[in-house]
């Protein structure tokens, strides 16, 4: 079932997310990018390969049969498009920083906290909007 394999990589995103924001709570609080540094290439590693596989799942197979019964204009999907847009700019320019021999802390916490607040707000409305209309209008998928 598509939509449940989506809810669960969901619940493995969020908690992600918290390691990702317990590193950027440290550098806020001082602690130089390069003694966090392998929290955040993990956080990156899974971001580029996970949760990447599962935004063009969605872009691909999901939001392609919603727009067959929904139509093209307005709804969800141009937002949850944007949305993956986003996140996946942030993830780039964090994944440029981490990698760099002196990572600036301000454009790694800027990008880190980017991806922080929209893909936690992506999962909510996709969890409680988005995938309870494909479930209304397409069953259970």
């Amino acid at each position: 079932m598509l939509l449940a394999k989506f809810r669960e990589e969901h619940t493995h995103a969020l908690e992600e997310l918290i390691r990702l924001e317990n590193a950027l709570q440290d550098i806020v609080d001082g602690v130089p990018v390069t003694r966090r540094i392998e929290p955040l290439r993990a956080f990156a590693a899974f971001l580029g390969e996970a949760l990447d596989a599962h935004f063009r799942q969605e872009e691909d197979e999901l939001f392609p049969r919603l727009r067959q019964v929904m139509g093209h204009g307005g709804g969800p999907i141009p937002v949850m498009l944007e949305e993956h847009r986003i996140i996946r700019e942030a993830h780039a320019q964090l994944q440029r920083e981490i990698e760099s021999p002196a990572p600036d802390s301000t454009t790694v916490r800027r990008s880190g906290e980017t991806i922080l607040n929209v893909l936690r707000d992506h999962i909510h409305k996709e969890d409680n909007v988005l995938f309870p209309l494909a479930e209304r209008f397409l069953g259970a998928i």
